[in-house]
């Protein structure tokens, strides 16, 4: 995990390690003068870390279900916390995401870890999937790119291009 996330970090993307008894400063920095939203899988623990960044909020949290090893659902609806001079959207958590109603593209332009090599490669119109001379997968061979970064681009990607529009 460690070495992912420094590429990533290599990559221009900000990494900041949060944890139950950790001073947080380095999130409150990021959080600062900004309109942010913590989201991901149910029972992830958004509204656990929201609490850890300002008791006061008292939102309601369950236990790590033994059964399941994670936390349960708590949380019904989106809301807005004053963070950090921010604001902070506490959101229902999720069991997946869907896609189909965004335009994927270029979705490569978004990625910043894509970035350096965008626009090097052979074709100008490159998915960066099965063409040659692809700088992009060139940098997934050299460690450039973390294997499971490009792997979930692609398997977005592919999903795009295979929708069939009626």
């Amino acid at each position: 995990i460690e070495a992912y996330l420094a590429i990533l970090k290599n990559c221009g993307y900000t990494i900041v390690y949060s944890y139950p008894g950790s001073d947080d400063q380095a999130l409150k920095a990021v959080l600062k003068d900004k309109v942010s939203v913590l989201c991901g899988q149910s029972g992830a623990g958004k509204s656990s870390l929201l609490n850890r960044l300002d008791p006061s909020f008292q939102l309601q949290t369950q236990e790590i279900s033994k059964a399941l090893g994670r936390g349960k659902h708590t949380t019904r609806y989106s809301e807005l916390h004053e963070v950090a001079g921010g604001l902070v959207a506490d959101t229902p958590g999720f069991s997946s995401l869907d896609f189909s109603n965004f335009d994927l593209k270029h979705l490569d332009a978004h990625l910043k870890a894509f970035a350096p090599y965008i626009g090097s490669c052979r074709f100008a119109d490159c998915n960066h999937i099965n063409e040659p001379d692809c700088h992009v997968k060139l940098a997934v061979e050299e460690g450039n790119i973390p294997l499971a970064y490009y792997e979930d681009y692609k398997a977005l990607k592919e999903e795009s291009l295979n929708r069939k529009v009626f």
